[in-house]
This record gives C-alpha cells, structure tokens and sequence, in this order.
C-alpha cells in the first residue's frame, strides 16, 4: 500500500500539496494523459500524499513542464530520435 508505507512520505506542507496538485490537474485539463500508480486505490489526499503520477505528451505550456516539481511527478514526452530529445533540452532554460 501506499498509505501506511513508511517509505513513501508526504508532502511537507498544505501550500506544497495543493500546488503540486495544481500541476496535474492543470495538465489534465490541457489534455496529458494523467495516470496514478495508486494499486490499492487508497485515497492519500488526508495523510498530504500523492501516489506517483505519470503525466503523458505533456505540452511546454502546462505548469508541469514551466516549474520544477519537488514531488512524485513525472511527465513523459516522446521522441523520434537521440538528436531530438537533446535539441529539445538544449533549446530551453
């Protein structure tokens, strides 16, 4: 589970917990593919803990792709080739 596993933590702080929220739902309104690995189907929102999100095809204007994340979200983008994922890397802060 993720809920009394002791090796899973929670988000440090209400303010932290609502803005990484903030980051998938923002990317789920703008169309990501969002999805939980949450097995059991626990609901972690009182203990401030977020099961680890994958979020798919992100765009550069979704909030998860302008700011760093600090918690269990990983947004995934595809690539056709080694040269593309660096350009794409390259060309940005």
């Amino acid at each position: 589970t993720l809920a009394t596993n002791p090796d899973f933590t929670s988000i440090v702080a209400d303010r932290h917990f609502e803005r990484i929220n903030g980051l998938i739902e923002d990317a789920r309104a703008r169309g990501a593919r969002v999805e939980q690995i949450n097995p059991g189907g626990e609901d972690l929102g009182n203990q401030r803990k977020i099961a680890p999100t994958l979020i798919f095809d992100p765009t550069d204007d979704m909030k998860v792709m302008q700011e760093e994340i600090f918690g269990p979200v990983l947004p995934v983008k595809t690539y056709r080739d080694l040269g593309e994922a660096i350009d794409y890397v390259n060309a940005r802060d």
